[in-house]
């Protein structure tokens, strides 16, 4: 079955690019590349998103309500 479009892979590829490439470890650069070019805005970001990304890209305190 194939992945939807805008979900990055558990796998994290995504992270091993980064570090292959010298890429700096930021969140931004992150979503920026595991949704190629297109992360969700911030009306669409909710906290299984969240908890989709690497732990070191989480953000603290990120409820379910989506604010920090």
């Amino acid at each position: 079955m194939a992945q939807e479009k805008s979900q990055p892979t558990r796998n994290d590829c995504v992270l091993e690019w980064m570090k292959r490439d010298g890429i700096a470890m930021t969140r931004e650069n992150y979503l920026y590349l595991a949704y190629m070019g297109h992360p969700p805005s911030d009306e669409e970001w909710g906290a299984e998103l969240e908890a989709m990304l690497p732990r070191e890209f989480q953000l603290e305190g990120y409820d379910k309500e989506g604010s920090e």
